[in-house]
């Protein structure tokens, strides 16, 4: 499994809806008045406990955008794959693409 599929075999096993980090520093998700712990990231080594826990709800937050970037990349990557020996500028593009996506295998 590539580490984009696990990626997004993750998010999509994950509690869905928008996380926060809630008063007592653990990453909540829910709605309202009704939510619940989803994550603890808290660790005893101060101001780290509030950036992990900033950063894990960030990322689930973004996730779905993040992964539908990635799926757009890679569409263009096959059709820019197409015309680069046509264009020595989009086999530049085509390249460097190339070594982006190779980071999610």
């Amino acid at each position: 499994m590539t580490k984009l599929a696990e990626l997004k075999a993750a998010y999509a096993a994950s509690t869905q809806g928008e996380w926060w980090e809630d008063d007592d520093g653990f990453v909540a998700a829910g709605h309202g008045d009704s939510y619940r712990t989803v994550a603890d990231a808290r660790c005893d080594v101060a101001p780290f406990s509030d950036a992990n826990t900033e950063f894990i709800a960030l990322a689930h937050n973004n996730m779905a955008a993040l992964l539908e970037a990635v799926e757009r990349l890679e569409a263009m990557q096959r059709v820019i794959g197409e015309l680069a020996s046509m264009n020595p500028f989009l086999r530049d593009v085509f390249d460097t693409n190339k070594a982006v996506l190779e980071k999610l295998k």
